[in-house]
């Protein structure tokens, strides 16, 4: 029953579900954010306003001339996902050279795109390319995402799941060149892509909101175990450290030795020169 769905319904909720998404993040950015965060939501935010004008488009195929609901459509989805897999490098901190080689490729699919369109405007052809300009824009973040160092666990599985999305656009692609098919072609891959687009609408809205809300954490974690004035561990993560450094040592029947500094006579500093030169000394 979930492959006999209409194309332009599950448009329809694409649609909805990016318009969600949008006052969803807009709430969230709204409260007041760290920059690491930032650097997330300012690509996610605008990827699912392209992403939603994109599908507004193409689900008025038929209604408005091509080029507003193939051409701009298309380009908007393109450009969507673009800024969505910014964001997923902006969340491995990786948009130094994979950033520039993303923004050359997008600018080549959708020039690709909309020459193909409008010198050889064939619906299959369009189907095909489409798909595989889609895959290369997220094939490369996508990959980041899951063996980056600077990845964690949770954005592993994240770029997991992108990964097994673009999977199904290689089928959509080999299957729009060999048969005749449009956008609103209600094909069992067809429709099997859609539902997936629909599934990673659904994963991806949280999974960012939980990568935005890592960072956050771990800020403040780092806030909390730092001292501000010399950048060094605090008394707090000290003594958590040391306590299981003394478990793990009482049981593997272990010694070790600790390393106490001290500045002689600091007193004398502050009480001489004022605090404010004291803390220049520490």
């Amino acid at each position: 029953s979930l492959l006999a769905l209409d194309v332009r319904t599950l448009m329809v909720v694409l649609f909805l579900g990016n318009s969600i998404s949008v006052a969803l993040i807009l709430a969230y950015y709204w409260r007041g954010e760290s920059e690491s965060e930032s650097r997330i939501s300012d690509h996610y935010l605008p990827a699912k306003i392209c992403q939603a004008l994109a599908y507004l488009l193409l689900m008025s195929r038929g209604m408005v001339p091509d080029i507003v609901s193939v051409s701009l459509g298309n380009t908007f989805l393109m450009f969507g996902f673009y800024l969505e897999a910014l964001a997923m490098l902006a969340s491995v901190n990786e948009n130094g050279i994979s950033g520039k080689v993303l923004a050359s490729l997008t600018f080549l699919c959708i020039a690709a795109f909309n020459v193909i369109e409008f010198t050889r405007p064939d619906s299959s052809l369009r189907v095909a390319v489409a798909s595989l300009c889609i895959f290369l824009i997220l094939v490369i973040p996508s990959t980041r995402l899951f063996v980056s160092v600077n990845s964690t666990r949770f954005k592993r599985w994240v770029g997991v799941f992108y990964l097994l999305f673009l999977v199904l656009l290689l089928p959509r692609a080999f299957y729009a060149f060999v048969t005749d098919m449009n956008i609103l072609t209600s094909s069992p891959i067809q429709i099997l892509t859609f539902l997936a687009l629909v599934l990673l609408l659904v994963y991806s809205l949280p999974s960012y909101l939980l990568m935005m809300k890592e960072k956050a954490d771990r800020v403040i974690a780092a806030m909390a175990s730092t001292d501000q004035l010399t950048m060094l561990s605090n008394r707090y993560y000290f003594l958590e450290t040391a306590e299981r450094a003394f478990s793990r040592l009482r049981y593997d029947a272990k010694s070790m030795a600790i390393l106490f500094m001290d500045i002689d006579h600091f007193k004398n500093i502050n009480d001489t020169y004022g605090h404010a030169f004291g803390d220049k000394v520490l």
